[in-house]
C-alpha cells in the first residue's frame, strides 16, 4: 500500500512531488496522458513561482520587471514591487519531472482511471484502473486541473488560444491589452520567443466563425499585434470553463490543489503561481497528517486573489473599465501597491 498517491502530472501535481521529495518522501505519481503536453495555459510567472522554480534549478527563468497595459494605442506601465518571470508551461512540466525522478520519484503516465473507492473507517482509498488493477493508499493528493469530474454539469462560457511567436517585443516586459469582451497578453518566455494567450467571452468569438478568425481581426485593428511577424507560429485554442473555487468533496486525508482546488482568471496572472503554492502547502500540511486544516487555510490564502482576479477579469473584458482602473491606480500610486499586495506580486 502506498502512503501517498498524487492524482495529476501537470504543475501543481509535479510540484507537490518535489516538495514531498524534499522532504524525504517517496509519494508515487499518476498521469492520464503525457506529461509536457502543451496546455492553453498563460506562462507568466508571478515573482514566488520564479524564484522557486529557480531553487528547483528550472529554467531559465526569463525575468519580468514591468506591465505595459495598451489603452487607446498608449501604454500605460506599472513596475512590479519584486521582478516576475515568464516561462514555458511544457519545459516547467519536463524540468520538474527530470528533477523528481534524478531524486527517486516515481512517475506513471498513461494511467486510466475507472474509479477510487473511498476509505471507510480505518481502510484505504481503493483506485482502480481500466486494465482491471488496482492501488491502495492512504492519502490522495488530486491534481486533475479544473474540470472538476464531480460536477453534474460543466458550462464553457469562454473560449481561449495560445500561440508562440519567434519575436520579442521588449524584454522584461508584459504587454496587456483588451477587446469587448476579451483580453490578451503577450510576454516574453526567452530571448527569442514570445507567449501570447488570449480568453474571450463564447459569444464573441462566435461572429467571426473561430478562435483562429478572431484573431486574423485582433492583429489588424491592435497596433501591439501589427509589429508582430505571425507567419511563423505554433497554434492551440480550447474551451475554458468558469474560473472560481472548486466544491471539494469531503474526504479524508485528501488534498486538492491547482485548478482542482481553484482556478483564477488568466487577469490577475496567478495560476502558475496557484499551482506551485498550493502544492508546496499540501505538502506542508500532510507532513502534519492534516488536510482539514490545509482546506481551511487554502481558503484564507486565496480568497482575496479570487475576488482581485474577477475584478481584474471584468475590468479587461469592458474597455471603460479598463480606462477608468488605470486612471485611478495611475492617480494613486499606494492604491496601485495595495493591489499589487492582494494579488501576490510583494
Amino acid at each position: 500500500m502506498e502512503k501517498v498517491i498524487i492524482i495529476g502530472g501537470g504543475v501543481a501535481g509535479l510540484s507537490c512531488l518535489n516538495g514531498l521529495l524534499d522532504q524525504g518522501q517517496s509519494p508515487l505519481l499518476l498521469e492520464e496522458k503525457t506529461i509536457g503536453l502543451p496546455k492553453v495555459r498563460g506562462e507568466f510567472l508571478a515573482p514566488f513561482a520564479s524564484l522557486q522554480l529557480q531553487k528547483w534549478g528550472i529554467g531559465p527563468i526569463q525575468p519580468i520587471k514591468e506591465v505595459c497595459f495598451l489603452i487607446k494605442n498608449k501604454c500605460s506601465q506599472i513596475t512590479f514591487p519584486q521582478s516576475a518571470g515568464a516561462f514555458s508551461r511544457t519545459e516547467a512540466e519536463l524540468g520538474l519531472a527530470k528533477r523528481a525522478e534524478k531524486k527517486g520519484g516515481r512517475i506513471y503516465q498513461h494511467c486510466n482511471i475507472k474509479k477510487i473507492d473511498l476509505p471507510s473507517n480505518n481502510s484505504p482509498y481503493i483506485i482502480h484502473f481500466d486494465s482491471g488493477e488496482q492501488i491502495t493508499t492512504k492519502t490522495v493528493i488530486i491534481a486533475t486541473g479544473k474540470l472538476n469530474p464531480h460536477a453534474s454539469k460543466i458550462e464553457f462560457p469562454y473560449q481561449g488560444f495560445k500561440i508562440h511567436v519567434p519575436h520579442v517585443l521588449k524584454a522584461e516586459t508584459l504587454f496587456m491589452s483588451h477587446y469587448p469582451g476579451a483580453y490578451f497578453g503577450l510576454v516574453p518566455i526567452s530571448a527569442e520567443l514570445s507567449n501570447l494567450t488570449c480568453l474571450a467571452q463564447k459569444k464573441v468569438i462566435e461572429p467571426w466563425g473561430s478562435c483562429r478568425e478572431f484573431f486574423h481581426h485582433l492583429t489588424a485593428i491592435n497596433p501591439l499585434l501589427k509589429e508582430i511577424d505571425m507567419s511563423s507560429i505554433s497554434w492551440l485554442e480550447g474551451k475554458a470553463p468558469e474560473f472560481k473555487a472548486q466544491r471539494i468533496p469531503d474526504w479524508n486525508n485528501a488534498f486538492w490543489i491547482g485548478d482542482a482546488l481553484a482556478s483564477f482568471y488568466p487577469a490577475i496572472g496567478y495560476g502558475f503561481a496557484h499551482s506551485i503554492n498550493s502544492a508546496l502547502w499540501a505538502s506542508h500540511f500532510y507532513l502534519n497528517a492534516d488536510s482539514t486544516q490545509y482546506n481551511k487555510f487554502m481558503k484564507n490564502e486565496i480568497r482575496s486573489k479570487l475576488r482581485m482576479g474577477k475584478l481584474l477579469h471584468h475590468s479587461f473584458m469592458n474597455p471603460q473599465l479598463s480606462n477608468l482602473l488605470l486612471y485611478v491606480t495611475r492617480k494613486n500610486p499606494r492604491l496601485t501597491q495595495f493591489l499589487m499586495n492582494k494579488a501576490g506580486y510583494s
